[in-house]
Parts: structure tokens; sequence; C-alpha cells
């Protein structure tokens, strides 16, 4: 395998350095999950109240009906969406008259992969092993080799044209009119299928080099598709559809984002025909996940705070690698019981301001588990003597 390793010798006082300077991110890292949390709430709940209004005011329409009639309404229509202006990609004169057009470009790269494994020392030292291994792969990404540990025999050529995209700027749906607003919401794609004009410019770019077409037509391979070489590509098209659902409100015609009754904006674009309620829906199952999301990363950001604070602790431990493990676990266990409750809290907290009934509910969950973890660590340092007496053991 293509592959070598580096070994370094770290010192205690290094690593109490590395672990000081972490209880400063650990402290940022902590606290900073607080606004982020509450923020989530308000955000959830706000979005919630926007979709529940959505659903029991917007109207469906045909496409072509008069825009006029429904001035200032929410409104739901499907059709096919008229492109005012061709999307072009002037690299190699492709056209389409689609929301939107696309040129996905990879090129076949090494690419470094590094795998650090660390062995603990007596004294509080590390030794750091690692190893470094190099790979031929696709990458939609030039993968610089000047930065490899070790270029030599590993040397990636410059990308003679990246990815592209562009997007149509105006257009109708139906009887209304649609802007970038709309046409930006647009994501459904299909692929494009490549002209022999489009395969000369290619061959021409690319210094006469071979080139084929893969796939459904719309991939043009340069190189040897049966061997391939660092340096071959492949370059596929893609085109958006114009197939879509779309909730908005009309003014003077125009599709765009309606202010709900509490400032929240909506605007809602779906490929292919679906009616209201699936859009909604939709809609409100990405807010939950979103929510829950952004609930699970405050709660990591609050657990990895913690545990960064304590982490000279682990590294005064690994003075004696044996002590180190317990040590792991113990700042892990400590972060968790700090983390939990925390966050808990901080949601409730929110939530007595943007819905009280849940919000109560789920400040007592989180004091009655911060409550309970304390009772169960002053229970742990009790024992019971032979006459029935309770002692609390130091510490």
């Amino acid at each position: 395998m293509d592959e070598f390793q580096e070994v370094e010798e770290i010192g205690l006082g290094s690593n109490l350095k590395n672990a000081a300077s972490g209880v400063v991110v650990g402290l940022a890292m902590f606290f900073g999950a607080f606004p982020l949390l509450w923020w989530n709430e308000g955000r959830a709940v706000d979005t919630a109240r926007m979709l529940t209004e959505a659903k029991g005011g917007v109207v469906s329409i045909d496409a072509a009906a008069d825009p006029s009639s429904h001035e200032g309404q929410l409104v739901h229509l499907q059709g096919e969406l008229q492109i005012d202006e061709e999307v072009v990609d002037s690299t190699f004169d492709v056209r389409v008259k689609r929301p939107g057009l696309m040129r996905q470009v990879e090129m076949y790269q090494w690419k470094q992969k590094v795998k650090t494994k660390e062995e603990k020392k007596v004294g509080g030292g590390t030794r750091k092993i690692k190893t470094y291994s190099y790979t031929k792969t696709w990458s939609k990404e030039a993968i610089s080799s000047g930065s490899f540990k070790r270029p030599e025999g590993h040397e990636n050529p410059s990308m003679p044209f990246g990815s592209w995209s562009g997007r149509a700027k105006a257009g109708k749906l139906g009887a209304f009119t649609v802007d970038s607003a709309v046409l930006s919401e647009v994501d459904a794609r299909e692929p494009l299928k490549l002209e022999d004009e489009f395969m000369a410019k290619l061959k021409e770019r690319v210094g006469g080099r071979e080139v084929a077409l893969q796939g459904e037509g719309n991939t043009a391979y340069v190189g040897n598709s049966d061997s391939p070489q660092i340096g071959d590509l492949r370059i596929g098209y893609y085109q958006l559809k114009s197939d879509v659902s779309v909730i908005a409100e009309p003014t003077s015609g125009l599709l765009q984002a309606k202010t709900m009754s509490n400032g929240e904006r909506l605007l809602i674009v779906a490929a292919g025909q679906k009616n209201a309620q699936e859009m909604i829906e939709w809609e409100e199952t990405k807010n939950t996940f979103m929510t829950w999301l952004i609930r699970l990363g405050g709660f990591l950001l609050m657990f990895f705070g913690v545990k960064s604070m304590l982490s000279i602790v682990v590294a005064l431990a690994n003075i004696l690698p044996f002590l180190g493990g317990f040590a792991e676990f113990g700042t892990s266990l400590i972060a968790t019981v700090i983390a939990a409750p925390c966050a808990l809290i901080t949601i409730a907290l929110a939530w007595i301001v943007y819905r009280p009934i849940i919000g109560v509910s789920l400040l007592v969950v989180g004091v009655v588990i911060a409550v309970a973890l304390i009772v169960k660590g002053k229970r742990d340092h009790r024992v019971t003597l032979p006459d029935g007496t309770q002692v609390e053991l130091p510490g």
C-alpha cells in the first residue's frame, strides 16, 4: 500500500498547555449552546404557527386564473414554468430554457488520507503516530498535491475547467409571473443529453484528448474509461425540471413570499404536482427534523464544552496511563450530568415564553433529572454501619 508513518513525541508540558487552551474553547462552546437552543425553540414555534395558519388559509387555484382576482391571498397552484430567456453555459455554449442548468465536473486525482493514533506514556507524555496514505479517486474539487506530506509521485494536474451552474431570472407559471425568489427554490433535476457540437468543443478544449459519451448521454469522459489515469475528466450536464407546485402570494401578478400574521414569510416550491396539504406537511416534517437536529447540536456543544474544560484533569491523570481511561470515563459522565439538564432546562424556559404549558412540563422534567442525579451522588457516598446508622464518606 502507498503509505508511510511519522512519529511525534509530545511531553507532559505540551499536553497540559493544550488542555489549558481547551478550557477557553470549552467555555465558549458551553455558553454558546444556550443562545443556540433558545433561538431554535423560537424559530421552531414561529415556523409551526406560520404553517398552521397556512393550512387554514391557503386557496388552491388554476394557474390560468386571473391574478388580480387573487391579489394578496395565499394561493396554491401547479404547472409548467415557462422561462423568458435561455440559461447559457458560455464555456461550451450549452443552452436551455429551463429554471436552471448545471455542469458537474470531476477529475481523477490523488488524495491524501491521514490517520492519527495516540499512545499514552508513563509520565503524561504521548506518542502520536500519523499514517499517510495515497489513493486515486474522483473529486469535484481540485486537490492540491502541493499540500501533501509526500507530493513526489502524487502530483495532480490543474483542472482545465470546473463545475458551473446558472439560474433563470424570470418566467411565467400560467398567468402568473415568477422571478428569482421562486426560481431559486426549484431543485429537481434531470440529465441533459449532450450534442455533437458540445463534444467537438470539449475535444478542442482538452487539446485533442480522447472523449466519449457515457451514461444517459449526459456525461462526457475525457481519457480512456477502461483504464482511468490521473487527470481524466467526467463532465455531466443537468437541467432543472419545469413542472412545479407553488404556495405564494400574488402581488400585481408576481408570485412572492407572503407575510403571515406572526411576521414570518412563507414561500413553498415543490417539484411535480403536489397538493397544498402535502406541501405544508412536508414543511412541517422538515421543521421538526431541523428542531431536533439543532437540539442535539446544542446538547453536544454543552457536552464537549464541559469535556474540553475538564481535559486538563485527563492530561494530569495520564501521568499514569491506566488512570487516563478512568478519567476519560469520569469526565464524560460529568459532562452528561451537566449538559443533559442544562439543555432540557434551557429548552423548557424558552417554551415557557413561546408555549407555556409544554414549557413548564419540560422544566419539571429537567429539574427532576438534576435533583435525582444529585441525590444519587450523595447516596453513593454513604455507607450503612452494622447498627443501622448511615455515615457519609468524605469527598
